[in-house]
């Protein structure tokens, strides 16, 4: 279509920007980016692209001025200029935004943007039958980002380029983009292109909008993945992010649905998966059945010996990261702990997460062995002792691994991640760890806040009054007693 660009910069300088806002406070700079966007200039052009990415669409999140730049967008693409781009911009801006009628409050600059986009819909269902194919798979992607907004008047468009497109990329894009909008009656299209004589992109697009429209898992699904594995070059050039690794995807999409049968269809998909000779497919098949581990307590015991034979395999150089995936099986680990400690005798990396996993699944048998170099094993030490913010420590007591703590802890500078794993591992020792008490003195200067709990967990009786002596010198006025965790504060 004609662009009249006169009336395009009128009507952009007519409205207030500067009342509007972005990401970084006022939107006053945005009619310059959509000047630039839409002009001769291609560098300047691609640099104001960047800056609205960065402002009126900042990491997904959607403003008051994404809505308001929408009309301008779609005049933009509409003119042809740059349209693929464009019309990723406006998909992403819907993306952003919510149905209304949602959660989210009407005026929320989340609906405004939904429905500004949805307003749009002519010139995006338009699109869908453009000459060319980027702006095809564009335009379908930007329609599937609408949602149930724009699902009435998109349905039947979508449905019909489907049934004439051939490009398998567009093809793809128009599928998920009717699994979104008529979930319902994109079933019979998205099964039929399940069987091997649809391309790849196609045929894992089926099995991801036979997923998410809620269709159960059947033994076909199963089998075009397995079929198709490595996944994640075939969605490599698919604009949609929240897809682009789908066995991790399907993984989340089964378990959320919590049934026995699903639960059994993703356990069984994973464990062919770990199985796979494509080293590219056991690599996608170990993030998700870590994930999987994560969130199910069946599985664990179900993909551990999968999980241990691909860490085997891999040698140590852990290609596939089952060396971490380890860590999630905890008892069921135990067949991985000799392989392990061979591993977490080596150097580097590789042998920090094989020690870190050996934590998880043997820490009585990894305590000695993270006793011999805790300073180069951060992975494996903060495993050790507790891991995260208000875990506790999984390490029991071993004489060698205190000796190495107490080591450590005159050599560490206060306030560090490593200081307080320690005070968190010997304050679990308690008593065990009494013979620390000078160490722990000696580094009460550099560690005033945090260690005086730690002598009172593990000072011995015959110590309470030298320990007692340094915590009332290091607090001052304050009265400390070794009778338990907290200093006593005098009333006088």
């Amino acid at each position: 279509m004609d662009f009249d660009r006169a009336l395009f910069l009128a009507e952009l300088d007519a409205l207030p920007w500067a009342s509007y806002s972005h990401a970084y406070g006022s939107a006053e700079d945005v009619p310059g980016f959509l000047r630039a966007l839409a002009g001769d200039d291609d560098a300047a052009a691609e640099e104001a692209q960047s800056e609205l990415y960065g402002s009126i669409l900042h990491q997904g999140s959607v403003y008051e001025a994404s809505a308001k730049a929408v009309p301008f967008l779609a005049r933009i693409a509409a003119a042809g200029i740059r349209t693929p781009d464009v019309l990723l911009l406006i998909g992403g801006i819907a993306e952003g935004g919510v149905d209304p009628g949602g959660r989210a409050p009407e005026e929320s600059d989340e609906v405004a943007c939904r429905r500004a986009v949805a307003e749009q819909l002519p010139l995006l269902l338009a699109s869908v039958g453009h000459q060319d194919r980027a702006v095809r798979q564009a335009a379908a992607w930007a329609v599937g980002a609408t949602g149930a907004t724009a699902a009435g008047p998109a349905a039947p468009v979508l449905h019909d380029r489907a049934a004439v497109e051939s490009d398998p990329l567009v093809r793809a894009e128009l599928l998920a983009a009717m699994a979104k909008s008529d979930p319902e009656g994109t079933a019979p299209a998205a099964t039929g292109a399940l069987g091997p004589d649809s391309p790849p992109e196609l045929r894992i697009a089926a099995v991801l909008a036979c997923a998410d429209s809620g269709l159960p898992w059947t033994r076909a699904h199963h089998e075009a993945v397995l079929a198709l594995l490595p996944l994640d070059p075939l969605v490599a050039d698919r604009f949609d992010l929240s897809r682009n690794e789908p066995l991790h995807h399907l993984t989340l999409t089964l378990l959320e649905r919590n049934t026995e049968a699903d639960l059994e269809a993703v356990l069984t998909l994973l464990d062919a998966a770990l199985r796979s000779d494509d080293p590219e497919a056991r690599v996608e098949a170990v993030w998700a059945a870590t994930t999987a581990c994560e969130l199910s307590r069946s599985a664990p015991a179900r993909l551990a010996p999968a999980l241990i034979s691909v860490a085997v395999d891999d040698g140590p150089d852990d290609v596939s990261g089952a060396l971490s995936a380890l860590g999630r099986l905890g008892a069921w680990g135990a067949p991985a702990a000799d392989a392990l400690a061979v591993r977490a005798a080596g150097e580097g990396d590789a042998a920090d997460q094989a020690l870190e996993a050996l934590v998880a699944v043997d820490p009585v048998r990894a305590a000695p062995l993270l006793a011999r170099d805790p300073e180069r094993r951060p992975r494996a030490l903060g495993a050790a002792c507790g891991g995260s913010v208000g875990s506790l420590p999984v390490v029991p007591y071993d004489p060698e691994l205190l000796v190495a703590a107490r080591r450590l802890l005159a050599t560490t500078e206060s306030g560090t991640t490593t200081s307080f794993r320690l005070a968190a591992l010997l304050t679990a020792w308690g008593r065990d760890a009494a013979t620390a008490v000078p160490e722990l003195l000696s580094a009460l200067p550099a560690h005033p806040r945090l260690l005086p709990e730690v002598l009172v967990a593990v000072c011995p009786p015959e110590q309470r009054a030298e320990v007692a002596e340094a915590l009332r010198a290091r607090a001052g006025p304050a009265r400390w007693t070794t009778g338990s965790r907290r200093p006593a504060r005098s009333t006088n």
